[in-house]
């Protein structure tokens, strides 16, 4: 939930019941933001989307405990309200544009800001990462699922 300026809480979620994600033939892109939030730590923002442009749809933004890029993005992250380490940022809108983290799907005739839970991310001796997400939204909905891939980063 969030409140406007005149303090009345907006609900932004359309999801009426938990959810399980449809991960499979999903891709995923990085990018790394640098110290975004001028924080001192590594930020990065990754989405995992359907192949095809139809289904699921993830977008995670998260503070690293690292301030180095070279360190990655693996870890486990919990929701969080303010800044700090080892976090995802809470899913809220601006000017339109879903902002830091969402589940959504591709047409957005779903939606849901990320407000809870944890993501974990792993990095495998294969090449590549799992993901595997637990987490709620607004109405305290549980989303969850797992995608295992190779991630592709995002050219700057």
């Amino acid at each position: 939930e969030v409140a406007d300026l005149r303090g009345d809480i907006n609900i932004l979620t359309t999801l009426e019941e938990d959810y399980t994600l449809d991960l499979s033939h999903h891709s995923m892109i990085y990018a790394c933001q640098g110290d975004w939030y001028d924080y001192g730590y590594m930020n990065w923002v990754f989405q995992i989307k359907p192949d095809d442009g139809v289904g699921d749809c993830l977008q995670i933004d998260i503070i690293t405990e690292h301030s180095d890029e070279e360190s990655g993005f693996a870890g486990r992250y919990t929701a969080s309200e303010v800044l700090a380490t080892n976090a995802f940022m809470l899913g809220w809108i601006y000017g339109g544009y879903l902002e830091c983290s969402w589940f959504f799907t591709a047409d957005q005739e779903e939606i849901a800001p990320l407000r809870g839970g944890e993501v974990t991310v792993k990095h495998n001796d294969d090449g590549t990462y799992t993901v595997d997400i637990d987490v709620t939204d607004d109405l305290h909905n549980r989303i969850s699922g797992t995608w295992t891939g190779i991630g592709q980063a995002q050219i700057k």
